[in-house]
């Protein structure tokens, strides 16, 4: 693999090394063992993702400006991926005027915009990067970047929006139903006895109207 001439990280045509040499990246400045792209004429070595990186994207989830490469993490951020929470490397891209950051791999695969006709939900969905929210259907706020309906002011996480609408499990006779809101009240699950957040909704049957939420 080669990365042609006057490319936008290297006047000179960049070769991928088929072998696990030492070097340090001349990019990010950053040292490694791996399969580095190497330039002939300047001896010059890249990481593969500094190598393959361009200096400015357009980001789908970021439409407002656009992401600058950085390779050093600024110190008034958290260090984190604004998309997967994972620990930005040593090639990423970021707005310092918002603040948002994300890593190679995000970047390159973005996830889509806009959901139409969502099983979980009647109206489609956008996804509204932002730190903190509760899920409307499991009730946790451990991840970040969830989809969203502005009419209902629905909030899901991206994990949660395939949950089936229609479950069978093997202690009850009958399949079980998902409600996304119970009643008010002190709920808990049939089977592991925790407590269900009522505005978050849980399984139950349809049939039997004795039978508890999980």
């Amino acid at each position: 693999m080669k990365i042609g001439e006057g490319s936008e990280t290297h006047a000179h045509l960049l070769s991928l090394v088929p072998k696990m040499i030492t070097f340090t990246c001349h990019l990010c400045g950053l040292p490694d063992d791996r399969f580095p792209y190497a330039c002939n004429l300047c001896d010059l070595s890249f990481h593969k993702d500094c190598g393959e990186s361009t200096p400015e994207i357009n980001y789908s989830c970021h439409p407002k400006h656009l992401l600058k490469r950085f390779t050093c993490v600024p110190s008034y951020t958290d260090r984190k991926c604004c998309m997967c929470r994972n620990e930005l490397r040593n090639v990423f891209y970021h707005c310092s005027i918002c603040n948002f950051s994300v890593d190679v791999d995000c970047a390159n695969n973005p996830p889509p915009f806009t959901l139409v006709h969502p099983k979980i939900h009647e109206h489609s969905l956008i996804l509204m990067p932002r730190r903190n929210f509760v899920c409307n259907a499991c009730g946790m706020d451990d991840d970040p970047n969830p989809y969203v309906c502005p009419q209902c002011n629905f909030m899901i996480h991206r994990n949660c929006i395939d949950i089936p609408r229609v479950i069978k499990i093997n202690r009850h006779a009958h399949r079980i139903f998902y409600n996304h809101c119970l009643d008010a009240g002190d709920w808990k699950c049939g089977v592991c006895h925790k407590e269900v957040i009522w505005t978050c909704g849980a399984y139950s049957c349809s049939t039997c109207h004795d039978f508890p939420y999980i």
